[in-house]
């Protein structure tokens, strides 16, 4: 008999293992959102909201040298009105970063405006001119654009700069020493170059910004993409 897939929570240590979640215990016009949390307590992600749950794990397999590596699976869980589930996905890293259905994506009336508490990357979209533009700002070491870059830098993105977005495979988030499912991996892939805020002599312009962050930011990231109409995430 096949050993059960352990996988590692969204929060713990190195060896804080846990069984794949179960999401065969979902039923859909009956489970309740307090039995999905409940039930998915150490995946759930920190998303606030009463129509939206989102959960995470990362699961293990075997490289060609024998070494190990992490990938991570989303669960994104819908509720109606009376917080009954609707509907729900089980999606890897990149499947969600290039999801063409954008359920998980669409912002509930309800729904808090504030889902950051890690000021270390911040996302927020300002208008500009009548456009709106993408703010990010990065502190520390959650993000990696390239040699010239700055670690600690705001960039405000127009919405037509923006290629697309797929996961980052070497981000230390995935490395075999990572310990929980927080955080993901992902490019930001750019059309042109853009420059960080006081950079007036424009020596440390990028083509793409690597970076790691938690799930919430990510969703804000992929909504800011899909209102921006033709833009597309790359496979």
């Amino acid at each position: 008999m096949k050993a059960p897939l352990r996988v590692k929570p969204v929060e713990g240590t190195g060896e804080d293992l846990r069984a794949e979640p179960d999401t065969n215990v979902i039923h859909p016009g009956v489970t309740t959102q307090a039995e999905i949390v409940s039930q998915f307590a150490a995946f759930d992600t920190g998303w606030k909201g009463e129509r939206l749950f989102l959960g995470r794990w990362l699961y293990s397999g075997m490289v060609g040298n024998g070494g190990r590596w992490w990938a991570g699976k989303m669960l994104a869980v819908e509720f109606d009105e009376k917080r009954v589930v609707t509907r729900y996905r089980v999606l890897s890293d990149n499947d969600f970063l290039r999801d063409e259905d954008s359920w998980p994506l669409a912002p509930a009336n309800n729904e808090p405006g504030e889902q950051q508490t890690d000021p270390s990357v911040t996302v927020k979209t300002v208008n500009v001119a009548g456009k709106n533009v993408l703010l990010l700002r990065i502190y520390g070491n959650h993000g990696k654009m390239s040699p010239n870059s700055l670690e600690n830098s705001d960039y405000r993105i127009a919405a037509e700069n923006i290629e697309g977005i797929s996961r980052w495979p070497y981000a230390t988030v995935y490395a075999p020493g990572t310990t929980a499912a927080r955080d993901v991996g992902l490019v930001i892939h750019l059309k042109g170059k853009i420059y960080p805020d006081g950079d007036v002599q424009k020596k440390h312009g990028v083509m793409r910004i690597n970076l790691e962050t938690d799930v919430p930011r990510v969703v804000l990231l992929m909504r800011f993409l899909h209102m921006s109409g033709d833009n597309r995430p790359k496979s």
